[in-house]
């Protein structure tokens, strides 16, 4: 690997020019030619700049950390996805960690961070709200900070926010007015911190099925799905385990719609549908959240909630851009999109 000793060798200056040129420092004073002689002899040896040595000199690494629950997710794929897309066309590279809701991760995520000297952090629903003074006790001082999907009301923060109350309670109002009295809402507690501390979009998902129910003059019902583990595989089976159960129950009135606290516990619901025989939409209207390949390609449609993450995720990249114009706080809220389909007799 090329040193740049090898490249002031080449252009026959010190490795003190060299590395002023190479690094864009603003103490540089070389001639144009000597900078040019100097890109020019770093191309033919093969040198490239180390990142971090040009983040001391200066002052800017060239580097977002991103910190989100897992990528893998496709909710928070999309999210990821912006992020990338809209740093890779300012020229910034990433620095990307998982946190899996545990609350260790989060803080070493973040001391590291710092450690690696990024510009700004874009946090994508790593964790529950309240836990959001208590991890920003443990982010670099005066780091900016852009919070995707969970707010956080700090100086040098910036919360992007989905709006998942507002979305749930249209949802729900939709299957009221096509004549459902018995909403069921599917929800999810995994470990036990993750029960304790749910995320804020959950926290919001539910408050705005519950609104539109009470509005209505209707009970809501709500079922907390335990799952040993807070993994998405297990949602499925465990949504329509517990479908089942309600609609091959003894009482006069089954339910004859369901929500999902995502897509994937409406699809539970779709197979337990199957299985005793209820025909959808016609028996039984299924609806859920986030717009996922698995409800949207399914044999029956299902409506789903999409939301604007991969636009959430640019956004962010913009505005920790622009921080030094424009200050970096508050909250910028983003609509969903209700996409109505055959689960709940819409096409």
């Amino acid at each position: 690997m090329a040193t740049l000793k090898d490249v002031a060798q080449r252009a026959e200056v010190s490795t003190s020019t060299v590395a002023a040129i190479l690094n864009e420092s603003p103490h540089c004073y070389a001639s144009a030619a000597t900078r040019q002689r100097v890109r020019t002899a770093a191309a033919e040896v093969g040198y490239r700049p180390n990142r971090l040595a040009r983040a001391l000199v200066r002052g800017e690494s060239g580097l977002f950390g991103l910190l989100t629950i897992d990528a893998a997710t496709s909710t928070f794929s999309r999210a990821v996805n912006g992020v990338e897309d809209a740093a890779a066309a300012a020229g910034y590279g990433l620095l990307l960690c998982h946190t899996h809701t545990r609350r260790d991760r989060e803080r070493q995520h973040m001391q590291m961070f710092g450690d690696s000297a990024v510009e700004g952090i874009v946090s994508v629903a790593p964790s529950a709200m309240e836990r959001a003074d208590e991890v920003l006790d443990h982010r670099p001082p005066g780091m900016p900070v852009v919070s995707v999907n969970r707010p956080i009301d700090a100086p040098g923060v910036l919360s992007i926010l989905l709006d998942n109350r507002e979305a749930s309670r249209q949802l729900t109002e939709h299957l009221i007015r096509k004549g459902h009295r018995r909403v069921v809402y599917l929800d999810v507690a995994g470990t036990e911190e993750w029960a304790r501390l749910p995320l804020h979009s959950s926290v919001d998902r539910r408050d705005g099925y519950e609104a539109a129910m009470r509005a209505a003059a209707l009970p809501p019902e709500v079922v907390v799905l335990p799952l040993p583990r807070a993994e998405y595989e297990n949602r499925i089976k465990a949504a329509g385990d517990q479908a089942i159960a309600m609609l091959a129950g003894a009482g006069p009135t089954p339910p004859t719609a369901f929500i999902g606290v995502t897509d994937l516990e409406a699809v539970g619901v779709l197979y337990a549908c199957v299985r005793t025989g209820r025909r959808v939409p016609e028996d039984v209207a299924i609806a859920g959240f986030d717009d996922l390949d698995i409800g949207r390609l399914a044999f029956t449609p299902i409506t789903s909630v999409r939301q604007s993450f991969q636009e959430a995720g640019k956004l962010a990249v913009e505005r920790l851009i622009a921080r030094k114009k424009e200050p970096l706080e508050g909250i910028v809220r983003l609509e969903s999109r209700l996409c109505l389909r055959a689960s709940t007799g819409d096409v």
